[in-house]
């Protein structure tokens, strides 16, 4: 492996920083619409103390193209060039919202390692284009049709608490 010149590692690590900085900032706007939308999922996930980093990361990094199949990541694409960032929360949202928004589905995820599997093995039901896209399974009603998200990367609360972020 060719070693990088020493003029390339600060960049390098500060673009790595800048990275995972944003990951942090998406996982907080990912939890606080999801106490929205979900508050079974949310006070389960809350309880345990599975921040979103750790199931997150890989469906934003890869926009779901480790986790859902082709045709699925096809249609979340297709409509994430047309509609924007918004795309991949609302899925994340599906997501999370259909595998631990009920005290049903909860029963088998007593714990934080039962419900990272769970994440991490999304059900071949949920992963289906159709299903991911129905408007009717997730009520947005409240926070609108178009939440401002270039708002909420600006100042998504003033004091970093997700409590207070502003969806307009």
């Amino acid at each position: 492996m060719k070693r990088q010149p020493p003029t390339a590692r600060p960049f390098l690590r500060s673009r790595q920083a800048l990275i995972l900085e944003a990951i942090q900032l998406d996982g907080e706007i990912l939890f606080a619409l999801l106490r929205r939308v979900s508050t079974v999922a949310y006070k389960h996930l809350k309880k345990h103390k599975i921040d979103p980093v750790l199931y997150m990361t890989e469906w934003f990094m890869c926009a779901f193209s480790r986790t859902l199949p082709w045709a699925s990541v096809l249609r979340v694409w297709d409509m994430f060039f047309c509609e924007g960032v918004k795309i991949i929360f609302r899925v994340g949202l599906v997501l999370l919202k259909n595998m631990l928004g009920s005290s049903d589905k909860l029963k088998v995820c007593q714990g934080l390692y039962e419900t990272m599997e769970l994440l991490r093995t999304v059900e071949p039901r949920y992963m289906q284009e159709g299903f991911l896209m129905r408007e009717d399974d997730l009520d947005l009603s409240d926070l609108s049709d178009d939440f401002d998200l270039a708002d909420l990367y600006e100042n998504p609360a003033g004091d970093s608490s997700t409590d207070q972020l502003k969806l307009v």
